[in-house]
Formats: C-alpha cells, structure tokens, sequence
C-alpha cells in the first residue's frame, strides 16, 4: 500500500464509524481539559503558597489558636496572659498587635 491509499482508508474508516470517533475526541478533549486544570490548580495554589510564605519575615513566628467543639468545652483557655507576658519578656520578641 502506497501513502495514498492508506489515507483514503483511514478516511473511509473514519466515515464509516462515526460515533466511535466522535467519543474518541470527546474523551480526548475531556482528558486535555482535566489535565490543563489540574495543572493551573496546582501552579494556582503553589503560587498562593509562595506569596504567603514570602510576605511574612523570615525572624516572624505568628501563634495563632482556633478551638474545636471539644476544646470550646474546656473552661480554661488554652494561653493566659501570664504565659502572653512570658514571651514578651524575651529578648527581641515584640508584640504584633493583632489582637481579637
């Protein structure tokens, strides 16, 4: 078989099975679409990442504290000011000021 004829069969087979190459390119449209998005997710999300982790300084350790139901339970909290106190009392630690 000659070039020619290998494409006029490839064109004749694809005429003769239509739907099996329409599913065949909606798999395939499906399949790139699914793979743009994850990758734009991930360099989305890593980006967000880097943006935030460079925003702090490099000398910040930031305590945060959110309760669970279990913990909200508790009558004591979890830091008092005394423990508060304490850590402003190290040499070069400073207040933030952002308080709630």
């Amino acid at each position: 078989m000659n070039f020619y004829e290998l494409i006029r069969c490839a064109i004749l087979n694809l005429r003769a099975h239509k739907l099996r190459v329409f599913l065949t390119m909606i798999g395939i449209i499906i399949g790139i679409a699914s793979v743009v998005a994850i990758l734009s997710i991930g360099a989305g999300l890593q980006a967000q990442v880097s943006d935030s982790t460079v925003s702090e300084s490099v000398n910040t350790l930031r305590v945060t504290y959110e309760p669970d139901e279990q913990s909200m339970m508790q009558w004591e909290p979890p830091f008092r000011y005394q423990d508060f106190r304490a850590l402003e009392n190290i040499d070069g630690v400073e207040k933030d000021g952002a308080e709630q």
